[in-house]
């Protein structure tokens, strides 16, 4: 669902769903899930908030260095340093 609201460019909702996703899985403590931090990273850069975007895109490569999108993670994240 949050990746619907982020399609539809409503990143403050899909920040929020994938906020909520990630304390799901802390509560149910299963392995954190390199791809809601890969949405939720998107979402804050898209909604301009590059601190937050940067947190959320290195822990996609920290929990998963060969991770399917790691080639558009450190694309973005150069982007985000500039």
């Amino acid at each position: 669902l949050g990746w619907a609201f982020y399609q539809k460019g409503a990143y403050q909702s899909a920040i929020d769903l994938f906020q909520e996703a990630l304390r799901l899985g802390e509560k149910n403590k299963a392995p954190e899930d390199p791809t809601v931090h890969y949405h939720i990273g998107l979402a804050y850069e898209k909604a301009s908030q590059p601190a937050l975007a940067r947190q959320h895109l290195e822990r996609v490569l920290k929990l998963s260095p060969n991770y399917s999108s790691a080639a558009d993670v450190k694309k973005i994240l150069s982007q985000l340093r500039s």
